[in-house]
């Protein structure tokens, strides 16, 4: 064998090692950029977990409040906490799974009726009949919507843990 065919042999083997050593590397790059990406992805969830679970828990504070007002009838304190409620609702569900978006969205439907009763009784200068508008039951409800909410949240993040 003369030199020539020597280096050319060496040569051939060098690239198929250096070609499978490149592929094996890419292969682990790949890995690598997918493992990180699925972290990623679930320290983003977390985080709107988290962020949710604090924006529901002041809705809940909020629900009671309203609770109270209507019991002690102070009607116009009570539809700013309507829009102040309503708006952190929004803000979470935003941020929750769409197979949990419909609990808001039904607490956020209920909330805006009853905050147009209230608007209407603030005007007509009458008090809400609670029996007919079941106002106490309303907000049980939509505090219910939230309270399911948070439960599912804390448990997720718990289970994640």
């Amino acid at each position: 064998m003369d030199i020539a065919n020597i280096v050319n042999m060496v040569g051939t083997a060098a690239s198929v090692c250096g070609l499978a050593i490149a592929i094996w590397l890419i292969r682990r790059a790949s890995t690598a950029a997918d493992t990180a990406a699925a972290a990623a992805m679930a320290a983003r969830e977390t985080i709107f977990s988290v962020t949710s679970l604090l924006d529901l828990s002041q809705a809940s504070m909020l629900v009671e409040q309203l609770k109270e007002l209507h019991r002690n009838n102070e009607l116009r304190r009570a539809v700013d906490r309507y829009t102040q409620l309503r708006q952190i609702l929004t803000r979470a569900k935003l941020r929750l799974p769409e197979d949990k978006r419909d609990k808001i969205d039904n607490a956020i439907r209920r909330l805006g009726h009853l905050e147009e009763e209230t608007n209407r009784a603030i005007a007509e200068g009458t008090e809400i009949d609670a029996a007919r508008l079941h106002v106490q039951d309303i907000l049980l409800a939509i505090h219910q919507y939230i309270d399911e909410t948070l439960a599912e949240i804390e448990y997720n993040l718990s289970d994640t843990s």
